[in-house]
Order: structure tokens, then C-alpha cells, then sequence
């Protein structure tokens, strides 16, 4: 008889312990999607750069993120306004992310491949590393701060120029996983 009245209570208590040992985050097959504000600065950051930036990545495991990064700039050199100063940048990356599990804090390290195109600009092939901060203040919803470092291919093929022109992209936003 105490066997069939504790079996209920069980079943339960297993269930609440697992949800408090599951802490915060992703697990794996989960989705991330992300919005923020973004800016750019180049090599001659002589011009005010902002937009919006968003991403779309699913979790292949506890620490593996790929996905899609893309970001949208406006800039206009300091002090004016004219449509001949005035540059568009668009930025649409690829993206594999390896996130490490710190409770709530959820940094990761991981690597861009894309292209950066707009008015203003050269259409230019973009590769490089990326540094993304997480705090979790939900179990699956977060605030983040990201900083990628994008070298350009198109201003020329030597290598000397390929390492010296880029493009730092940074974003601050919310997201989410589900």
C-alpha cells in the first residue's frame, strides 16, 4: 500500500530535479535566433556606422552552432549629410560557433565565411574569426554582445593588404532558443 501512495509522488519529484539540474541554454537540436543593433568600422573609420543585426543557428550538440549571420549599416562620413557620402553595407555570413557551457554565461569562439555588399562598397568574399558573449536571464532567453573581424578579398590579391583591409562588425541584441 505506502508502495502505490509514493508512486505518484515519485514520478514528480524525478521531473522537478531534472528541470533544476537542466540549468540554462540550448540542448542540443535547439534553435537560436538572435536580433540587435550592429555597427561597422573599417580600416578608415573616418564615418559613423550603425544598423541592425540578426541570426538564425541550430545546435548540433551541447557546443557546436552553425547558422546564418547577417547584418544591415548605415554610414555617412561626420558632419555630412549628402547622398554622396552616404554608404549602405549589407553583410551575410556562415557561421560555426563553439559555445562553452558556464551556467549562465555562455561565451563562444568560432568562424565567419560570407560576403559584405552595398551601396558605396566593393562586393567583397568575407572570412574571419568571431567572439560572442551570452548571459542567460531565462532559461532559453539571453542577452549578447558580438564582435567579428571580417578580411576583405576584394580590395586586392596580395596577402599583406587581405590581412590589413577589414571590416569589425559588432552587435549587442536579445535572443532566444527553442
Amino acid at each position: 500500500m505506502a508502495f502505490l501512495f509514493a508512486l505518484p509522488f515519485s514520478g514528480r519529484t524525478a521531473g522537478a530535479a531534472e528541470g533544476a539540474t537542466r540549468g540554462y541554454g540550448p540542448e542540443t537540436g535547439d534553435w537560436e535566433v538572435t536580433l540587435g543593433g550592429a555597427g561597422n568600422l573599417n580600416e578608415d573609420s573616418r564615418s559613423d556606422s550603425y544598423g541592425i543585426a540578426g541570426s538564425v543557428g541550430r545546435y548540433l550538440d551541447d557546443h557546436w552552432l552553425v547558422g546564418v549571420r547577417q547584418s544591415g549599416t548605415y554610414s555617412g562620413s561626420r558632419g555630412k549629410f549628402d547622398r554622396s557620402s552616404t554608404r549602405l553595407l549589407g553583410s551575410t555570413r556562415l557561421f560555426a560557433d563553439w559555445v562553452l557551457d558556464w551556467n549562465r554565461f555562455r561565451p563562444s569562439l568560432g568562424i565567419a565565411l560570407g560576403a559584405t555588399y552595398g551601396r558605396g562598397i566593393p562586393e567583397s568574399f568575407a572570412i574571419g574569426p568571431a567572439l560572442n558573449l551570452r548571459f542567460y536571464v531565462d532559461r532559453k532567453t539571453f542577452a549578447f554582445l558580438g564582435v567579428e573581424y571580417d578580411f576583405l578579398t576584394s580590395e586586392t590579391d596580395r596577402w599583406q593588404d587581405f590581412i590589413d583591409n577589414g571590416n569589425l562588425i559588432s552587435a549587442l541584441g536579445v535572443g532566444v532558443n527553442f
